[in-house]
């Protein structure tokens, strides 16, 4: 199964409000407990092809699999996160 965690063809930077959100990370102190996670919703959001690609293979795991209630926490999660950040910039 795809996994959300996506670092690579971060195709998405000339697009303004990701431009916007990176800003809103950059803020946050690299010390800080949030900066990892901050980062990796980012990534998965800005590889949005990417990202299609591990919801299409979620939506195929079998609601009875193990998998598909993580699969559906770490797809909400960044759903969740990346709501905050429209609140908060946009």
């Amino acid at each position: 199964m795809a996994h959300p965690n996506l670092t690579e063809g971060n195709n998405y930077f000339r697009n303004e409000k990701y431009k916007e959100a990176i800003d809103m990370y950059s803020k946050i102190h690299k010390s800080s407990n949030y900066y990892q996670e901050a980062q990796y919703y980012l990534e998965c959001y800005l590889n949005q092809e990417e990202f299609i690609e591990a919801v299409e293979a979620y939506n195929k795991v079998n609601k009875n699999h193990y998998l598909f209630e993580k699969a559906s926490s770490n797809i909400s999660v960044i759903e969740k996160n990346f709501d905050l950040i429209n609140m908060d910039i946009f």
